[in-house]
């Protein structure tokens, strides 16, 4: 039988010391009982919290104008809104379906229904990647996630029961990861995955160690997507060692992208391919496909110690971007843009652009 979840979310939002404080109450829809131990947190960051008995959570958040709020709770479908906070004085209802989960191992609807001992190191291989780091990250809660095989099709799906737990010792994280869609042909050369990601510090053993997270995680942060969006928000793309160019969609990336892109004459700046929604929003829209390409002599002026031997400048540093739909990308002031899977990346972010590479979006590099 279906049920549903409601969550009756009253997101009472005053500033206090340059915080927002958000409330929110979650109960079940088929009997109006409170949920208890419902997670509550702001997508891709260390800001959440558990429902108590009653189903109340209290969250204190930094003054931003816009958050994106996930509530998950096992057995339920996960809910995910983006809220103004401006506005999240407002009352929200939001009911979320009870997930129904098929573990038989037969064949049916066209595909089988298999499990990580089939399908766990190809499901590694796309969520963690092959660049630096996804070695050291490890699913602790494998027995939780299922495939469905559609043999017909040459197309996998994964799903999992609950939020994955991925424990990351190459820059310190417990990521509790909520997979909305993973769906990859069989050969891994064509696929989309996205989710959640919450994250917690892990612990680390004394300085030493930590210090290690700190540089593995500026290693990290710089020449990411997400550093490429915050200089795209403030028009400092070349100040920060990234170069745009445009090409038509009949310029292919291979062996020769170098060459493409320094036979291509122009010099794209920020605002030929943004401009601004509002005063906190811009939106990035472009023909064809951009080309951009990362100046690590720029990029780390005065940051010689995360140039040295750092693993991520070990490939060709250019990167292609598409648009599937004529929709733009919308972007926010801490580097987080939607919709995600309206943006095609290849290149070298293709490589280095994974799970294992990811940060909060609460995350800003010392000095």
């Amino acid at each position: 039988m279906r049920t549903c979840l409601f969550i009756l979310s009253l997101f009472c939002s005053s500033i206090i010391q340059g915080q927002h404080v958000l409330k929110a109450k979650v109960i079940a829809a088929s009997n109006g009982r409170p949920i208890a131990g419902a997670s509550v947190y702001i997508d891709n960051s260390s800001i959440g919290a558990l429902t108590n008995a009653e189903g109340l959570v209290e969250l204190r958040l930094p003054a931003l104008q816009k958050i994106d709020l996930v509530v998950s709770s096992i057995g339920f479908t996960t809910f995910q809104k983006t809220i103004d906070i401006s506005q999240a004085s407002m009352l929200q209802e939001i009911s979320l379906q009870e997930k129904i989960v098929d573990l038989q191992e037969v064949s049916v609807g066209g595909y089988t229904l298999e499990g990580w001992n089939v399908w766990g190191d190809f499901f590694k291989r796309i969520v963690f990647g092959n660049a630096p780091f996804a070695s050291q990250c490890k699913i602790l809660n494998t027995n939780q996630i299922h495939f469905r095989n559609y043999k017909t099709s040459d197309k996998v799906v994964a799903f999992s029961d609950e939020p994955i737990l991925i424990r990351n010792n190459a820059l310190g994280y417990l990521i509790k990861y909520d997979l909305v869609v993973f769906d990859a042909n069989h050969t891994a050369s064509s696929f989309s995955y996205a989710g959640h990601p919450f994250f917690t510090e892990l612990k680390p053993d004394g300085p030493k160690q930590q210090d290690t997270w700190q540089r593995n995680r500026e290693m990290a942060f710089f020449g990411s997507v997400n550093h490429f969006f915050r200089s795209l928000y403030r028009n400092t793309l070349a100040e920060n060692g990234f170069m745009l160019k445009s090409a038509p969609n009949s310029v292919l990336l291979g062996a020769s992208t170098r060459n493409v892109f320094a036979r291509i004459p122009k010099t794209l700046t920020a605002d030929s391919v943004a401009f601004a929604v509002d005063s906190m929003t811009v939106a990035m829209s472009f023909d064809g496909q951009i080309f951009v390409k990362i100046d690590p002599d720029i990029m780390f002026e005065g940051r010689p110690e995360l140039k040295r031997h750092n693993p991520f400048l070990s490939q060709e540093l250019i990167s292609m971007l598409n648009l599937k739909t004529d929709q733009p990308v919308i972007v926010l002031f801490n580097g987080s843009y939607y919709d995600v899977l309206n943006l095609q990346q290849s290149g070298y972010w293709l490589w280095r652009e994974s799970i294992a590479t990811l940060l909060p979006l609460g995350f800003y590099v010392k000095g």
